[in-house]
Parts: C-alpha cells; structure tokens; sequence
C-alpha cells in the first residue's frame, strides 16, 4: 500500500490451488469482495497498464465526470482503460490507466448492471505504483510456487 493508505493491493493466500483473495485499496476504500480467484491474469494486465495520452483525461480533478465520459464513449480509451481483472471485482466498475507521468486508477461500484455512488480515484507516481505493484508480484508469486 502507498504511504499514504489511499491506493494499494491486498492479497491473502487461501487454501487450494492458486487461490487467493484479491482486492484493490482506491482513494483509501477497499474496493472488490473476499471470493477466491485466480489472479494471474490480474497481475499480468495491473503490470502492463495503458499510457493513455488523451488531454480531455487532464480533466480528472476538476470535472471527473467529463473523464467518465470520455472513458466510456471513446471505444480505443475505453478499451484499454477498463479492467476486468478479477472476479473478486466483478462487482465494480474500474478503469486503470497511466497519464501524464501518474496512475490513475478509478473505482465505482456496480449493482444490476449499473454505476452506483461515489466515484473512488487513486493517482500514484509511476515510480511508487511499480514499488507497491512489485511487492505484492513478488509476494503472490512466493505464494503460488510455495504450494
């Protein structure tokens, strides 16, 4: 987790085969439930995340839902922007991006097929995501291959 507590991964072992919980911490709310998953594709696509060079996703601080928008009705940045990471999440719209030197990483809940409440967002340096990313690969990684 940063620093701060605003941004971050939990992860917990589980009994069985390459089981894990998997939740992610934006804007310091846990966000995803405690069902097992696999994580592998997860941590493969939360290495590799998009540089998204749009200037209208420079709105974020001031006019969030102008950059929901924009991630939503521009099928390439929608595309790229959107995680469906893990099952864990199923229950969350989320969208993880890196722009302008930084992570962003966005989180709304879903009920029935629809966004509900607070807009949730995590901008971290590049350099302290990877730090944090890298921590817990590695510690995922040990925990996989120690079965």
């Amino acid at each position: 987790m940063t620093e701060d507590g605003q941004f971050g991964f939990r992860i917990t072992k589980l009994a069985g085969q390459h089981m894990f919980q998997f939740q992610l911490v934006i804007d310091g709310h846990l966000v995803g439930d405690q069902e097992p998953c696999i994580i592998g594709s997860a941590m493969a696509a939360l290495g590799e995340l998009p540089n998204l060079d749009d200037q209208r996703l420079d709105l974020l601080s001031s006019d969030s839902a102008a950059v929901i928008s924009v991630l939503e009705s521009d099928a390439e940045i929608h595309d790229a922007a959107t995680l469906s990471i893990a099952e864990s999440l199923d229950g969350w719209w989320l969208r993880g991006y890196v722009h302008g030197g930084k992570v962003v990483m966005l989180a709304r809940e879903r009920r029935h097929g629809r966004s509900m409440g607070a807009l949730l967002s995590s901008i971290v340096a590049c350099d302290e995501y990877k730090s944090v990313y890298k921590v817990t690969r590695d510690y995922w990684l040990n925990a996989r291959d120690s079965m």
